[in-house]
């Protein structure tokens, strides 16, 4: 079963745009790794939202725990104006099933 994720990342104001710059530069990897079905990145003027959705748990924690996912992490850091948050969730099937999960 698969495994939808969102994470939330609120930059300081002064760094949106590096914060941004780092996305833009880990981001198609973690596309192209195994089990990874989808990784949207979203944004507004105050902080970034990724969706993701995994193929199951395992291959998401697999992907944690890659040298990539640590180093965007350490580059993101410093950069964060809170703590960045992760929801790992299962979506619930509700109303039309073509619109219903992600």
């Amino acid at each position: 079963m698969s495994l939808i994720v969102v994470v939330t990342l609120v930059p300081r104001p002064e760094s949106h745009a590096a914060m941004r710059a780092v996305l833009e530069r880990f981001w198609p990897g973690v596309q192209q790794e195994e089990g990874c079905e989808l990784y949207s990145l979203n944004e507004n003027e105050t902080l970034f939202v990724a969706v993701e959705k995994w193929a199951s748990r395992e291959i998401w924690e697999k992907h944690l725990a890659t040298p990539g996912n640590a180093a965007l992490v350490a580059e993101l850091e410093p950069l964060l104006a809170e703590p960045i948050a992760v929801y790992d969730l299962a979506a619930v099937p509700l109303g039309d099933p073509a619109k219903n999960a992600i």
